[in-house]
């Protein structure tokens, strides 16, 4: 009898040692895998916010443009010597606008990543200011006026007035390139 009394309380306390240790583990696994879901959500949460952020930022670079996008794709073309709705009129008077827009979104690439030149290549290409490689590096930083040649019209044609509002829109329409969601970033600033 004292046998089976020695073997139920070696039994009695292995199977209490095994419940402590499954409870303690137990414990130990909510509270890590809380941990650890806390910090992954948080995370994910973050790279949302900063995603959205872009989006919007993409999205107002391109509301920027929208009253000229509306002029150049217009049917009605009256090119005429000293007209002020040319191309080339409308866009200057545009610059500024352009200007603070490309700035806000630009922010959202890094200072070294190829979107981010490649953006920047793209505005200078629009503004005109790529020909200008002697300033090259200080376009980028300094409020230097884009002069807009390539859109100005050097006859009243009618033809040039169309190309050069087809060449306008296809420089912008390459700025809204790097809006898409496979251009953004993954990690946003």
């Amino acid at each position: 009898m004292s046998e089976i009394i020695t073997i139920i309380t070696e039994n009695s306390s292995n199977t209490i040692l095994t419940t402590v240790i499954g409870f303690i583990s137990s414990i130990l696994g909510i509270f890590i895998g809380t941990y650890l879901g806390y910090r992954w959500t948080r995370k994910t949460a973050i790279e949302m916010l900063k995603r959205e952020k872009f989006f919007d930022a993409g999205m107002k670079f391109k509301k920027a443009f929208f009253p000229e996008i509306d002029f150049l794709e217009s049917t009605v073309v009256n090119p005429g010597l000293g007209n002020k709705n040319t191309a080339h009129n409308i866009i200057k008077a545009a610059l500024s606008r352009h200007r603070h827009a490309m700035w806000e979104f630009r922010e959202f690439f890094h200072r070294e990543s190829t979107n981010r030149l490649n953006f920047q290549n793209a505005w200078n290409k629009y503004t005109g200011t790529d020909k200008w490689d002697s300033l090259r590096e200080y376009i980028d930083d300094f409020n230097i006026p884009a002069d807009f040649v390539e859109y100005s019209t050097k006859t009243s044609s009618e033809e040039d007035e169309i190309e050069n509002r087809k060449l306008a829109l296809c420089r912008i329409y390459k700025m809204f390139e790097f809006t898409k969601p496979e251009i953004a970033p993954k990690k946003i600033v």
